[in-house]
């Protein structure tokens, strides 16, 4: 408070105030004639990300993190050989996201194995969700290390204290530094600087020097928290004016396609069957069993993959399983050439890739996931339809298997961690259900 006293009237300071955080330094600033901008209130949004100061300072402090984890555990981060005996990695868990209900027992779990946390979830404006709790630090093996990067706003961890390191009775170090970007002085100042010269150039578009406010740019607005000692502070949300046009209007606007009739329909088809037929008698061999792989592999992939529930979509996932549907099909058309050889390859290659596959399948099925929702039989939202209940006392026709309901207490915009389907939330009866896949939270 005292600082803003001897700004100069008629200057305009820039820095990073978190506004919603200190409203009696907000109010503090707006009775001075200056305009201030604050730099941790930059819209999220694709054309403000030179200016992004949050995420330049937050890779800093995650890296940070990272270090000041390494050096409060004491041991190799990763795993040695050695003639003195083997020493393994440790286990890491970074925790990013809020939970809620039976979500939070994930973290009871794993805090039980792990060597280090680093917990990461902040939410603009508010304290920061708590994920840690003392009967979580309590199952955490002696020499543990949780690294909360939340200190500053409460903490995720129970027992952190803000810019202090605590170890508790059973030997669990908490480094709640607050400062982690600034202990990468000069990283932290290249980036940061970086974001200044690409807010002046956003603020100086006549290249003369003068600074120019335009409450037109949203990314303006939204930063500008006093300007001539005016409190601008909280922006105005932006709404349409415009009435929001009826939703059978807009589908009526939409023009359906005609309908394609029967003839011309196998008229195309017989073009496409005989167009196949001359291109295979005039092909050489070896280009027919080509795209004969190719089609068989485009086949297998499709049910491999486009089956599989969509959360588990990983590029791992998908690469693997794509990759062993053509294996396998490559290898089969190769059994019985002629050659022992070939045979014996294309058999230890079926075999390599069915071991990959139900390796997969296994890992996971320990997860609470059975075939029927790995391969897209049955299950919630994939394959067949699923299984019905009996309809249940809202009157609702029967749930999918494997739908949990959300807690009325979880608002929406509180972080979760779930697997959905496709995010789908369904209204019955008062009562909000997210589709999840069975067995997990």
């Amino acid at each position: 408070m005292v600082e803003a006293d001897k700004i100069r009237d008629g200057s305009t300071l820039v820095s990073l105030l978190s506004p919603a955080l200190n409203p009696e330094l907000v109010d503090a600033l707006a009775a001075r004639p200056i305009t201030v901008l604050a730099m941790d209130a930059v819209p999220r949004i694709s054309r403000a990300q030179s200016l992004d100061v949050l995420s330049s300072m937050a890779n800093i402090a995650g890296y940070r993190a990272v270090i000041e984890a390494a050096h409060a555990f004491g041991r190799f981060f990763t795993g040695q050989v050695t003639a003195a005996g083997k020493v393994p990695p440790p286990k890491v868990l970074v925790a990013g996201a809020g939970v809620a209900g039976r979500a939070a027992e994930i973290y009871r779990e794993q805090a039980a194995e792990v060597d280090i946390i680093i917990t990461t979830a902040l939410i603009p404006g508010r304290a920061a969700p708590r994920l840690i709790t003392a009967d979580d630090i309590a199952r955490m093996k002696r020499g543990s290390v949780i690294v909360d990067m939340a200190a500053q706003q409460g903490g995720n961890v129970e027992g952190s204290v803000p810019d202090e390191v605590v170890t508790t009775a059973n030997g669990v170090t908490i480094v709640g530094y607050t400062d982690l970007a600034s202990r990468l002085p000069a990283q932290a100042s290249q980036l940061y600087g970086t974001n200044l010269v690409n807010l002046m150039k956003l603020l100086t578009l006549a290249k003369d020097g003068q600074l120019v406010l335009d409450f037109d740019d949203a990314v303006q607005r939204c930063m500008t928290v006093v300007r001539d000692g005016e409190k601008t502070w909280p922006p105005p949300v932006q709404v349409s004016a415009a009435p929001q046009q009826p939703a059978a209007a807009a589908k009526a606007a939409v023009a359906e396609p005609k309908p394609v009739r029967p003839g011309r329909r196998y008229a195309l088809l017989g073009a496409s069957i005989a167009a196949l037929f001359l291109f295979t008698a005039f092909s050489p061999h070896q280009l027919i069993s080509n795209i004969t792989v190719f089609v068989l592999a485009v086949v297998i992939g499709y049910y491999v993959m486009g089956k599989v529930h969509h959360a588990l979509h990983t590029p791992l996932m998908s690469v693997t399983n794509a990759i062993s549907g053509i294996i396998v099909v490559g290898a089969l058309l190769q059994i019985g050439q002629g050659s022992a050889t070939v045979t014996a390859l294309s058999f230890g290659a079926i075999l390599h890739s069915f071991v990959g596959l139900a390796g997969r399948w296994r890992r996971h099925a320990r997860r609470g996931l059975d075939a029927q929702q790995l391969f897209g039989v049955g299950g919630c939202g994939v394959g067949l339809p699923a299984r019905q209940q009996p309809a249940d006392r809202h009157g609702c026709p029967g749930r999918l298997v494997g739908c949990l309901p959300v807690p009325r207490h979880v608002q929406g915009d509180e972080p979760l961690l779930h697997l959905g389907h496709r995010g789908r939330v369904r209204r019955c009866g008062g009562r909000r259900e997210r589709h999840r896949l069975r067995g997990t939270p």
